[in-house]
């Protein structure tokens, strides 16, 4: 053999991994193929330079990309598992995906969506609430005292009449509502409504300055140990409270209309 002279140059060679059984000949006759180092593949590239992990590149084992993918997967549903709420949350005050986002409201229909309960020293805490709430996205129809109560009517009849007409009833819970008389009125008259309607729901708000609640009775300091409530300085806030507050869905014509009759600063 040491005597055969071999010329391949000037051929079309595949170099493919098919063909593996032929670059492995060639490189053990790399001595008698005297134009070796001119001979090139069918796509330029020269046969010399290459080995066999060009031709044939090492796949990834099956069960390697089986375990990847389940990792990945874990990974996923994990983190959707953590933020899903959060995630659901923020679609829906951006009112995008509205019909996966939007909770079906049950219940008969109210005058109002909610109704804000607050110390009368507290008026100037209510027009962020107006201006999220009913003049933005979700446009729900808001009940406070100051405009919605009839003059001359007395209190207790426009509470009661406030909280038996909405969906919800907000308490926004400062120091000043724990020392209002009319206040606990308020929240009791609430909690009595919660309990005997199921869709009637009500959202107690913690503004800072509240550290305890040994000023209320008895069943209203139970009722605040034994459930939930949102506290107003947390960072996502009124992404909690526009989620939890009645749902109403607007047709896309309606959006259009909202935002092209809003004023621009």
């Amino acid at each position: 053999m040491s005597s055969l002279t071999i010329f391949i140059s000037g051929n079309n060679w595949i170099c493919h991994c098919k063909e593996i059984r032929f670059f492995r000949f060639t490189k053990n006759l790399a001595e008698n193929i005297k134009d070796l180092c001119k001979t090139e593949c069918h796509d330029s590239r020269l046969f010399v330079s290459l080995e066999e992990i060009d031709l044939c590149p090492e796949k990834i084992p099956r069960y390697v990309i089986y375990f990847t993918s389940f990792i990945m997967l874990s990974c996923l549903l994990s983190f959707l598992q953590c933020f899903w709420k959060s995630i659901v949350m923020w679609l829906y005050e951006k009112r995008l995906f509205l019909k996966l986002t939007t909770r079906l409201e049950k219940g008969t229909e109210t005058k109002y969506d909610c109704f804000l309960a607050y110390c009368h020293k507290d008026s100037h805490l209510v027009s962020e609430y107006v201006e999220r709430l009913e003049h933005g996205r979700n446009r729900l129809r808001l009940c406070f005292y100051e405009r919605d109560w009839l003059a001359g009517e007395p209190i207790p009849d426009c509470i009661c009449h406030s909280v038996e007409n909405s969906k919800c009833i907000v308490i926004l819970m400062t120091t000043n509502f724990l020392k209002s008389v009319w206040g606990r009125l308020e929240f009791r008259l609430a909690l009595h409504a919660t309990s005997k309607d199921q869709y009637k729901r009500l959202i107690v708000i913690i503004y800072p300055g509240v550290e305890n609640f040994d000023e209320l009775d008895g069943e209203l300091k139970s009722y605040l140990k034994l459930n939930t409530y949102l506290m107003r300085n947390e960072a996502n806030f009124w992404n909690k409270l526009i989620y939890t507050l009645p749902h109403k869905m607007i047709d896309e014509d309606e959006e259009i209309e909202m935002i092209n009759i809003e004023p621009s600063n």
